[in-house]
């Protein structure tokens, strides 16, 4: 045990740690056989161990807007105005929440934005494979009972 996370069966690396996170929140989220699944094949392995680290995720969208003051700023007088990057989510319900981010900031939030994209994206594949998997086995259970 490495962290209060069990590693058995994994490499030792950090990938193989985030795979077995990643099995352990889909066993938790669904309470169904779609780990199960995945476990019983091999092909999804390297999509596991490309999967961004998950506490370095952030869902939302980064917007670039420019704060205008009334009266009293030559800068907003001239027409500038002041750039602000900001991270909008949206929540259900329609609630949306804005947080405005410092200049140095930005590249960390784009950087936590694409990983989440990619955690997405991987899901999404993983979830592919694991519907396969069920009609293969749906088929050979058909097949066998058949016979």
């Amino acid at each position: 045990m490495r962290d209060g996370i069990r590693t058995k069966g994994h490499r030792s690396s950090s990938a193989g740690v985030r795979a077995y996170i990643f099995r352990e929140k889909m066993l938790m989220l669904r309470r169904s056989c779609v780990s199960v699944i995945y476990m019983k094949h091999n092909s999804g392995t390297d999509l596991l161990r490309n999967l961004p680290d998950l506490r370095d995720i952030l869902r939302g969208s980064l917007l670039q807007r420019t704060i205008r003051h009334r009266r009293g700023c030559p800068k907003c007088e001239r027409g500038d105005g002041h750039p602000v990057s900001v991270l909008t989510v949206t929540y259900p319900g329609g609630r949306t929440r804005q947080i405005s981010l410092r200049p140095e900031q930005v590249s960390e939030v784009r950087r936590q934005l694409d990983n989440y994209q990619r955690l997405k994206e991987t899901v999404e594949q993983i979830c592919e494979l694991n519907q396969q998997a069920l009609r293969a086995e749906t088929a050979e259970a058909k097949s066998g009972r058949h016979a």
